[in-house]
């Protein structure tokens, strides 16, 4: 899958191996769907493609989506039904923005940098206006909030991760973020 963005046009593309090279090596593409998604993505998204799962998700303003890629199959472009979460539902105002997003190795969660400076590209606001958000990757639920974190734009990657397996969780595996 590659999502292409020149601006004004973006499109999703599937490409397949193919075969053509020396020795039956697989160094041509063959273009399996092509599907115009411009005006739901933007230069500025942001993606993931979920390792387990037919889900990509990605960031357009103050929402994130998620889109089955099953639906490339039926030439169904990602829309409005595919919202997974909007920053609405935790009280942001219409000029908050996600900035990046991170996913935890598990799959579990995901982390989403929030910046409400608005047309402020300089951060100059009395406060830091930059947010964190953990959100449980199945349900969309907030996990955590941390306010006040960064200026702009917020940028969080998951620096290392560790799983403990203690029994203190129960016996589950309990996946800890560090960023």
């Amino acid at each position: 899958l590659a999502i292409l963005n020149n601006g004004d046009n973006c499109r999703m593309v599937i490409l397949q191996n193919g075969k053509g090279g020396k020795n039956g090596t697989t160094d041509t593409k063959k273009l399996v769907k092509d599907i115009d998604c411009s005006g739901i993505m933007s230069a500025q998204s942001k993606f993931y493609m979920m390792k387990f799962n037919e889900y990509l998700f990605f960031t357009k303003g103050d929402k994130l989506y998620r889109y089955n890629l099953r639906e490339l199959e039926n030439n169904v472009a990602p829309g409005n039904s595919n919202v997974f979460v909007e920053l609405s539902k935790w009280g942001y105002s219409a000029e908050a923005k996600i900035t990046c997003m991170s996913v935890s190795r598990t799959e579990r969660e995901i982390l989403l940098g929030v910046s409400r400076y608005g047309d402020d590209t300089e951060g100059m606001s009395e406060e830091l206006k930059g947010d964190v958000l953990v959100l449980d990757l199945k349900t969309g639920e907030l996990v955590k909030k941390y306010e006040g974190v960064a200026g702009v734009p917020v940028d969080v990657k998951i620096k290392y991760q560790k799983w403990l397996r203690d029994g203190k969780e129960g016996g589950n595996i309990v996946d800890m973020l560090y960023f």
